[in-house]
């Protein structure tokens, strides 16, 4: 134990001591606490009440106000030993003014638990029968509080009502966690152990805190408990599971995230750990390739998936995709984050650069990773399928209403003889035949490349690319020859010269459009598996 914890609990100590009216116990106790720490603002102000002689009085009052002139107690002493400083005060060391101001719930109550109302014994810290501790050390100013304090009598921060059980341990945890108070901040966590929390708010609050204080044991014995106390809750599971692997034990960790997964099989803790460890165990297989598209797919802005997403597409040797995700996951994490720092070393070993000039962070990427299928592919999707759907309709509607004209048709011919009607043979041509069948497999065709992009599939891409390649050429050819047109026709009799205005801006919005569709799939060639 460091010199300034073991100050602060023989201080502790001895307030009890003085609390108690055990006198030459707590003078015992107050002097250790002066001597390891001569700075101790309270330890000279508790130490001038137990004192034997005016003289040590006025040097413990006067030290005191050396540390903090400000101290209104020390004031108050020494004015009053000043007013009386010729003799010795005849009035027994209780009537004498005491070194703090007690809490008007303690003089009501002395000797008694606030919350369970049990006896105490002379100088307990703690209630013997509830657990409850009795003075509180404030995370601000380092002083010690009656535990029925809200507020710190020295320098009003809130300490929070004890009556809230774990809750206001917790609180006090991380005060003093944020504050590097290291060895109270474990205390205060057992302390809210031992209030037997049963939300799973306040257990995962359990275990990350043991986790901020690198107690990875404790962690794990708060997360075993957790998933006993809590079996339903997936988050608890995730969480244990991230302990355990952790520390290596792969097993217990994989069966967790199992669990975890079988509860909620979106849980990005459980899908990302599963992931790392058949990563690890089988390499970058289907399922694990599945797990992590589908994560980034639901959550593009998952720092720690995008890792992960590019450690599988390097074991596949895919450096492009893999270079996107460090960079991306580079842009959502800080540089001092161990998800910042392992992917910037990471796409430097992959550009074989150095890690001084790491991608500028951005809460949004400005592109859409694989697995993030970007609004305006959707809908181009959709149209497609809805465009492939209607031609498909339309060509069984034809294909349906050609055989009963052709069955009808038969039917007159062989009626024809008998009712001596002169009937003219009506043949379907081959030609409609072809036309139902190319309409057929337009459709088909369509769908499929519907589907592909629905996917990120770089097949249907590349489709798209070779239509749209086509259909940009076939509209110059006949754009050239509506205008040859109108120039022939400009040059007869009856008609307009020029080209229609109407008809040149819808051309050219054709074209834009048609262009830009080109360049997007041109150019988001990473977005597509």
């Amino acid at each position: 134990m460091t010199e300034s914890a073991l100050a602060a609990e023989l201080l502790r100590q001895g307030i009890a001591a003085v609390k108690a009216g055990q006198k030459e116990e707590a003078r015992r106790l107050l002097m250790q606490v002066v001597e390891l720490d001569e700075h101790n603002e309270q330890g000279w102000l508790w130490l001038s009440g137990v004192v034997e002689t005016i003289e040590d009085r006025r040097i413990c009052l006067e030290n005191v106000l050396t540390i903090n002139p400000d101290n209104a107690h020390a004031q108050t002493g020494l004015a009053w030993i000043e007013q009386h400083a010729p003799a010795e005060p005849p009035a027994p060391a209780e009537s004498e003014p005491p070194p703090v101001e007690e809490p008007a719930s303690a003089s009501a109550g002395a000797g008694r638990c606030p919350r369970c109302q049990a006896a105490l014994p002379p100088a307990a810290q703690s209630c013997p029968q509830c657990g409850l501790p009795l003075l509180i050390t404030c995370p601000a100013c380092g002083q010690y509080a009656d535990v029925e304090n809200i507020n710190c009598p020295h320098c009003g921060y809130t300490l929070g009502d004890f009556r809230q059980g774990a809750a206001y341990h917790l609180a006090l945890a991380q005060a003093y966690q944020e504050r590097g108070q290291r060895e109270l901040a474990l205390e205060a966590l057992a302390r809210a152990e031992a209030e037997k929390p049963d939300t799973p708010q306040l257990l995962e609050e359990i275990i990350r805190l043991y986790e901020t204080a690198d107690q990875p044991d404790r962690a794990i014995a708060a997360g075993e408990r957790a998933v006993q106390i809590a079996p339903e809750e997936a988050a608890l599971h995730a969480r244990l599971g991230a302990l355990y692997r952790q520390q290596g034990r792969m097993d217990q960790a994989l069966h967790a995230f199992q669990k975890a997964l079988a509860l909620d099989d979106q849980n990005p803790t459980a899908m990302i750990g599963y992931a790392r460890i058949k990563l690890e165990e089988e390499g970058a297989t289907a399922e694990v390739m599945g797990l992590v598209e589908d994560l980034i797919e639901k959550q593009p802005t998952n720092a720690v998936g995008s890792l992960l997403l590019a450690d599988l597409y390097l074991r596949q040797k895919r450096t492009a995709q893999a270079r996107k995700f460090y960079e991306h996951a580079c842009r959502l994490s800080s540089p001092d984050s161990e998800v910042g720092r392992e992917a910037l070393r990471k796409l430097t070993e992959l550009q074989g650069g150095n890690a001084e000039s790491p991608p500028k962070r951005a809460a949004i990427p400005s592109r859409a990773p694989t697995g993030a299928r970007p609004g305006c592919l959707t809908v181009y999707a959709i149209l497609l399928a809805n465009s492939g759907f209607f031609a498909l309709m339309g060509a069984i509607g034809i294909a349906l209403m050609a055989g009963a004209l052709q069955s009808q048709t038969a039917e007159f011919e062989a009626l024809a003889p008998t009712s001596g009607m002169e009937l003219t043979p009506v043949r379907l041509g081959t030609a409609l035949w072809i036309g139902v069948a190319l309409s057929l497999v337009s459709a088909v065709f369509s769908i499929t490349i519907a589907i592909g992009l629905w996917r990120l599939k770089n097949w249907a891409r590349l489709a798209v690319i070779t239509l749209q390649s086509l259909g940009l050429l076939l509209g110059v050819l006949q754009t050239v020859m509506v205008v040859l047109s109108f120039r022939q026709m400009a040059a007869g009799v009856g008609y307009p010269g020029g080209f229609p205005i109407f008809s040149l801006v819808f051309l050219l919005a054709w074209f834009a459009v048609q262009g830009y569709i080109l360049f997007w799939f041109i150019a988001n060639r990473d977005i597509f598996a």
